[in-house]
């Protein structure tokens, strides 16, 4: 997957205006994005798929982590 600088620009900012909407930090969100673009373009086998979703859940782990220490209700 090739993705231009125009669709990159273009993703980020769809990612910083619906982040919110979904309550969600867009930094979280942005960290996902590259992962699956750049990290894992190509994840057309067993191994890198398992390697795609370790990383994916140690990004979410840290997003639950982040938000359980600012969070005064919690």
């Amino acid at each position: 997957m090739t993705i231009t600088p125009e669709d990159l620009s273009r993703d980020l900012a769809l990612i910083e205006e619906l982040a919110p909407r979904f309550e969600v930090q867009s930094i979280w969100a942005a960290d996902l994005y590259s992962l699956v673009t750049e990290r894992y373009s190509s994840s057309d086998n067993a191994s890198t798929r398992q390697q795609l979703l370790d990383e994916v859940i140690k990004v979410v782990e840290n997003a639950v982590r982040q938000a359980d220490r600012t969070d005064p209700a919690a």
